[in-house]
């Protein structure tokens, strides 16, 4: 656990962070990713379809990345 831990660590701490469109796409797309899974395992629905369904925040997520970075 160590080894994972120092190394990200001093990387966060000696990275410089600008709040900008991208990392605000990148929160939006992730919450809303983990409030799907959420209420789909409270519901107990959770199935590997469903999963799939999930992993397309991820297609979304990229997808909108692109007029962001360009």
């Amino acid at each position: 656990m160590i080894q994972a831990t120092v190394p990200s660590g001093l990387g966060l701490l000696f990275t410089s962070w600008h709040f900008d469109s991208a990392l605000l796409w990148s929160g939006l797309i992730t919450m809303a990713a983990i409030v799907y899974l959420l209420l789909t395992m409270r519901a107990h629905k959770l199935t590997p379809a469903r999963l799939a369904v999930a992993a397309g925040f991820y297609v979304v997520f990229g997808l909108g990345l692109i007029p962001l970075l360009s």
